[in-house]
C-alpha cells in the first residue's frame, strides 16, 4: 500500500486580521512587505533554549474504520470556533473512498462517517470564516474538486470542480479559503514533469478560475494559506530547497519565488500565521525538523529554530511535519518520528511564537499489536485546545513495519495549553441507600476548573482497604460512571456487584476535557446490608401467567415488615417504583406474593423493601423476570359471512404494542391489562385480497388508538367497481402483528 500524505492539513490556523485574533478553524493571513520569501535563512546557529510547556493530553479515542473503509492511507483535520473536530481520510477497499466524520467538544466518540466521495483519494480540508467545511480532494478522473458542507459534515454539497486544468496526474491538493473564496493548489504531473497549479473558486456561484501554473519543478509536499485583505502565501519544496510565493490579487498573479534556505537539502515544509500577522514555515532536513518566523514588517526571516530533538529520534517521515498557531502565539509541531524501529507521532510546543520548542512528546498509546503510527494531521480549537490524530498500523501476519502493516484505525487526542486548572475535588460524598449488593452514592460536582464550569468525567472506585492517594491506583474502577454536571448540582450513582455484609470504602475524582484530574474527593465507608436469618433468601419466576416473588426469614417468625416493590427500570429510584402491597406482610417465616398485572414481553425489576424493629429500611434486589409475549386477542372477524351486500369486519388494538411479527389464529388468548399497559397509536392497515392474492380494497392504513373498530366492504374494488362473487380474504397488520380472515361473496 502506498501511503501519501496532505500537503496542507486544513484548519490548523486561523486569523483575523483587523482584530489581531484568531478564529479556529478557518485559514489565516500574514502582511508581506515585499511579497517575497526573502533569502539569507541558513541553518547555523540555531536558537539552542528549549522552553518546556506542558502538554497533558487525554486518553487517545479510536475510530476503527475496518469494517466499514478498509485501508487507510491518508487524513486531514480542522477544528471549528466551537471546538468540533472534523476528520477526513481515504480508505480503500476496492477503491479509494473520500470519508467525514466529526468530533464534538467535550465527546470521546465520533460522529457516524459520512462518505464524501467515492474514487476519490488525496483529501484536504479547511473551514472558512463562515463556519462552512470545505473539503478538496482528487477525483477518479484526476480532477480537483471540493465539495461544502454547512450543516457540520453531515451532508455535502455537489462537487465543484476545477476546470481549465490540463490533461495530467494531480496529486497532493492544498486548500485554504477566506471570504467566501477557495483557494487550492496541486502537484500536476505531465510526461514525467511536475509544477505546481493554484486556482481559485467562488462558494457563490460554485465556479474556480483558470489555474495558474508557477512554473516550477515541484516535488511532493507544500502549503497553502490566504487571508481575507492580505496576499496569499504558498510554499513548496523543489529540488532539495524551499519555495515561496505569493498573490496580493487573491490569486490571479504570482510574484518571483526566492528560496529561503538556499543551498541547504532541505524539505516537506508547512505555512502558518501568528496572530500578528508574521509568517511561520517548518521544514525537514536531514531528519531535524527547522522553523523560522517573519513579522509583517521585517523584510527576512528569523535565524532557523530546531523544533525537533537531537538523537535518539529522528523525522523520517513518512509526510511532513504539521505547523499550527493558536490565538496565544503558541505553536505546535508535529511529526512522523523513528524511535529505533518503531515510527511513533512526536509532538513539540512553543510559547514564545516560535522563538524556542520544549521537549519532545509522544502522544500515542501503544500496544503490543501495534506497528507504527503516521501520518500527523494537527489543528487548534478555541481557549488552547490542540489536536492531533493520526493513522495506527497494528500487526498482521508477515506485515510488521508502515507501509506493509495494516492501516484501519484513525486516532486522536488533545491537550489545552490554555487550560492550566483542573477540576476541584468531589464535594460531600456520601452513601443515600443500601442493599445487600449495591450501595448508592451522591456528591455534589466539581467545575471544569477548580469550582466553575462542567468536568468532563469521573472515576469512581471502591475497595474494601481503605483508600488514599497510594492505594488508589490498586482500588477497583466502576466502568459506567455518570456524566458530570454542572458545577455545584448533585450527582449520583449506584455501585452494584458488591458482596453482603462486607464494609466497602468509596473515593472519587474529576477530570477536564484535556485529563487534569481533581485532587481525591472524601472517602466514604459504609456496610451492605447482611443477608442473616433476618433473610434467607429471595425469589422472582414466571409462572406462565403470574410473577411468582417468594422469600423466606431462616428459622422463626420474622419481626420485619416487608413490601415488594416494580420497575421496568433497575436504576429506578425507590421513590419511582411501584408498590405491590400496601399493607405490610410480617409475622412468617416464609411469604408469597403473586404479579398478576405484570404485561407479556416486558422486563421486570423486583425489590423486597424491608423495614427492621429500629424502622431502618433495607432494600434487597433488585431481580430480573422477562414476561413472554402471549398471543394477543385481537378478536377479528366479519359479520354476516357468507353476505350478499355489506359485510362488517371489526377488530381490537389492545392497549399494549405489539412488537413482534406473528401469524395467530382468531382464537381467544391470554388477557393482559394491568396498571402499567397505557400505550399510545399503532399503525393499522386493513386490505382485501382475492384467492390469487392480488390487492382488491384498502380500507384503512393509518394510526389508531387501542379500542373497537368496525369497518364495511360493499364487495367493490378501489375503482369503486364491484367485484365477481367468490371466496375473498382480509387482512389486517397492526404494526408488524398480522392477522388473517376468509368471506365469501355472494350476488
Amino acid at each position: 500500500m502506498r501511503c501519501k500524505q496532505r500537503l496542507r492539513l486544513a484548519g490548523i490556523v486561523a486569523l483575523s486580521a483587523a482584530a489581531g485574533t484568531l478564529a479556529a478553524g478557518t485559514v489565516g493571513f500574514g502582511m508581506d512587505a515585499d511579497n517575497s520569501f526573502p533569502v539569507g535563512m541558513t541553518e547555523v546557529g540555531t536558537t539552542e533554549v528549549r522552553a518546556d510547556p506542558s502538554l497533558r493530553f487525554a486518553p487517545q479515542i479510536r475510530l476503527d474504520l475496518r469494517a466499514a473503509a478498509g485501508m487507510i492511507e491518508s487524513i486531514a483535520a480542522a477544528a471549528d470556533s466551537e471546538g468540533n473536530l472534523y476528520v477526513a481520510w481515504c480508505a480503500t477497499e476496492e477503491a479509494p473512498e473520500i470519508w467525514c466524520a466529526r468530533l464534538s467538544r467535550g465527546e470521546r466518540s465520533f460522529s457516524a462517517p459520512v462518505a464524501v466521495s467515492d474514487e476519490a483519494r488525496d483529501p484536504a480540508l479547511v473551514i472558512d470564516d463562515e463556519g462552512r467545511l470545505i473539503l478538496a480532494y482528487v477525483s477518479n478522473d484526476s480532477l480537483i474538486e471540493a465539495v461544502v458542507s454547512e450543516d457540520g459534515g453531515n451532508h455535502f454539497s455537489e462537487p465543484l470542480q476545477i476546470e481549465g486544468a490540463r490533461s495530467s496526474k494531480k496529486e497532493h491538493p492544498a486548500l485554504a479559503a477566506s471570504e467566501g473564496q477557495v483557494y487550492v493548489a496541486w502537484r500536476d504531473l505531465v510526461d514525467g514533469e511536475a509544477t505546481v497549479m493554484v486556482a481559485r473558486g467562488s462558494l457563490a456561484n460554485g465556479l474556480f478560475q483558470r489555474p495558474v501554473g508557477l512554473g516550477w519543478n515541484a516535488d511532493e509536499y507544500g502549503s497553502l494559506v490566504a487571508s481575507p485583505q492580505g496576499p496569499v502565501h504558498l510554499v513548496w519544496e523543489t529540488n532539495g530547497r524551499i519555495r515561496h510565493t505569493s498573490s496580493r490579487d487573491g490569486g490571479r498573479t504570482f510574484i518571483a519565488t526566492l528560496l529561503p534556505s538556499e543551498g541547504t537539502d532541505a524539505g516537506q515544509p508547512d505555512i502558518a500565521l501568528s496572530p500578528d500577522g508574521s509568517l511561520l514555515v517548518c521544514w525537514n532536513r536531514d531528519g531535524t525538523i527547522f522553523l523560522s518566523r517573519r513579522s509583517p514588517n521585517s523584510a527576512s526571516f528569523s535565524a532557523p529554530v530546531r523544533v525537533s530533538d537531537e538523537a535518539p529520534s529522528l523525522a523520517a517521515g513518512p509526510g511532513p511535519a504539521q505547523l499550527a498557531a493558536d490565538e496565544e502565539d503558541r505553536v505546535f509541531v508535529a511529526w512522523t518520528s523513528l524511535w529505533g524501529t518503531d515510527r511513533d507521532i512526536t509532538i513539540d510546543c512553543s510559547l514564545d511564537g516560535g522563538l524556542s520548542f520544549g521537549t519532545d512528546q509522544r502522544p500515542g498509546e501503544r500496544s503490543q499489536n501495534l506497528a507504527d503510527q503516521v501520518l500527523p494531521a494537527l489543528a487548534v480549537g478555541p481557549d488552547g485546545m490542540v489536536y492531533v490524530a493520526w493513522i495506527d498500523c497494528s500487526r498482521a501476519e508477515g506485515q510488521c513495519t508502515y507501509p506493509t502493516a495494516s492501516c484501519h484505525e484513525i486516532c486522536l487526542t488533545y491537550a489545552a495549553l490554555g487550560d492550566t486548572t483542573p477540576p476541584g475535588a468531589p464535594a460531600d460524598l456520601r452513601v443515600y441507600q443500601k442493599t445487600d449488593h449495591s450501595i448508592a452514592l451522591r456528591w455534589i460536582a466539581p467545575g471544569d476548573d477548580g469550582t466553575e464550569g462542567r468536568a468532563a468525567r469521573y472515576d469512581i472506585r471502591h475497595s474494601t482497604d481503605p483508600i488514599d492517594e497510594q492505594s488508589w491506583e490498586t482500588a477497583d474502577r466502576w466502568s459506567e460512571p455518570p456524566e458530570p454536571s454542572e458545577a455545584g448540582l448533585a450527582d449520583s450513582m449506584t455501585v452494584r456487584g458488591l458482596d453482603p455484609g462486607t464494609q466497602y470504602f468509596f473515593a472519587l475524582r474529576a477530570a477536564d476535557e484535556t485529563g487534569r484530574w481533581s485532587p481525591l474527593s472524601p472517602v466514604v465507608v459504609d456496610t451492605t446490608v447482611a443477608l442473616t436469618a433476618a433473610l434467607s433468601s429471595f425469589e422472582a419466576q414466571w409462572n406462565g401467567d403470574r410473577v411468582h416473588l417468594t422469600w423466606s426469614v431462616g428459622t422463626g417468625k420474622s419481626t420485619s415488615y416487608f413490601f415488594v416493590q416494580r420497575s421496568s427500570r433497575a436504576a429506578c429510584p425507590a421513590s419511582e417504583r411501584v408498590a405491590l402491597n400496601t399493607t405490610p406482610l410480617t409475622g412468617t417465616e416464609n411469604y408469597y406474593l403473586p404479579d398478576t398485572t405484570a404485561i407479556p414481553g416486558r422486563t421486570y425489576f423486583y425489590w423486597l423493601r424491608e423495614v427492621v424493629p429500629s424502622q431502618a429500611v433495607f432494600y434487597h434486589g433488585p431481580l430480573s423476570v422477562s414476561v413472554p409475549t402471549a398471543a394477543p386477542e385481537i378478536g377479528l372477524t366479519n359479520q354476516p359471512n357468507p353476505f350478499y351486500t355489506t359485510t362488517i369486519i371489526s377488530y381490537s388494538i389492545p392497549d399494549f404494542p405489539l412488537s413482534r411479527a406473528h401469524e395467530v389464529q382468531r382464537t381467544p388468548g391470554l388477557p393482559v391489562g394491568g396498571p402499567e399497559s397505557s400505550h399510545g397509536p399503532q399503525h393499522v392497515s386493513l386490505r382485501i385480497f382475492n384467492l390469487q392474492g392480488q390487492l382488491i380494497r384498502t380500507l384503512i392504513d393509518e394510526p389508531q388508538d387501542p379500542g373497537r373498530y368496525e369497518y364495511g366492504w360493499n364487495g367493490t374494488a378501489e375503482s369503486g367497481k364491484s367485484v365477481g362473487a367468490g371466496v375473498y380474504f382480509y387482512r389486517l397488520e397492526i404494526d408488524e402483528h398480522v392477522e388473517s380472515g376468509r368471506m365469501i361473496y355472494i350476488k
